[in-house]
């Protein structure tokens, strides 16, 4: 049991659990109270969108969750959920 608590052996890259850490608390405020919950998503989706014109201006394609004209907020997480790209991320840190 002595050695399950020995740390002289433990290692992990700085990078992984740095993004471990910021992608907890990126996917954490819909578990917060509503009204703190909501806030998050409007800034989310705010800064989101400001991208996607940044983009647009760029003559660029839109990223996803980015086009204003185009992203169902209500549909977005679903949508972030399906994404190949951050799909088992969690797991993929480790």
């Amino acid at each position: 049991m002595r050695n399950l608590f020995n740390l002289e052996n433990f290692s992990i890259e700085k990078s992984k659990a740095l993004a471990l850490v910021l992608h907890s608390a990126d996917i954490s405020h819909p578990g917060k109270p509503w009204t703190i919950h909501h806030a998050w998503t409007e800034s989310l989706m705010e800064e989101y969108f400001k991208q996607g014109e940044k983009e647009k201006e760029l003559g660029l394609p839109c990223s996803p969750l980015c086009d204003r004209d185009n992203t169902l907020v209500a549909e977005s997480q679903i949508g972030m959920m399906k994404n190949k790209k951050t799909k088992g991320y969690l797991f993929d840190l480790f």
